[in-house]
């Protein structure tokens, strides 16, 4: 099985990511990994998706399933993920309002970033796709914690019995 999980900046994504990782033993990886398959990225994304196909069981083990996030390489991987026959892909899209997003990035600044030009680039331009995806589940992780948002996804990903 192949668990995708996307969202703006500061959705929860690699918190959650982690956290369903420890609680089911499915491995993590983020989206950009896929630039170590190989120098060339057409290549590396050639070798990457070898890597899903493989994982494109129905299992929920471990050993047979991934969790994939990440901000950087999101789009790549939607605009790709359609175009293969995946048959054990689950779709995962969190997202939380604007305002949540900001207060949880400047929970994040370091010392030499300037908090409005981060506040500009929480929506950079070009992610306007991540509102429009369809995903198999959506969450709003302001409204519930992470804890709460990896067991309800536990439940529906059928994983729950594994840890």
């Amino acid at each position: 099985m192949i668990i995708v999980i996307t969202g703006n900046r500061c959705s929860g994504k690699r918190t959650i990511g982690h956290l369903l990782s420890q609680k089911t033993g499915i491995h993590v990886m983020p989206v950009g990994s896929f630039r170590l398959f190989h120098k060339e990225e057409k290549k590396a994304w050639e070798q990457f998706l070898k890597l899903l196909k493989t994982l494109d069981t129905p299992s929920t083990a471990p050993d047979d399933s991934i969790i994939l996030v990440g901000v950087k390489h999101d789009r790549e991987l939607w605009e790709v993920l359609p175009t293969q026959p995946f048959k054990n892909l689950k779709l995962i899209k969190l997202q939380a309002p604007l305002e949540i997003l900001r207060e949880r990035l400047s929970t994040r600044l370091k010392p030499f970033e300037n908090l409005q030009i981060l506040y500009q680039a929480i929506l950079v331009p070009g992610q306007e796709w991540v509102t429009q995806l369809d995903a198999h589940y959506s969450c709003d992780t302001h409204q519930f914690s992470a804890e709460e948002i990896v067991q309800q996804l536990q439940t529906w990903l059928g994983t729950e019995t594994l840890n």
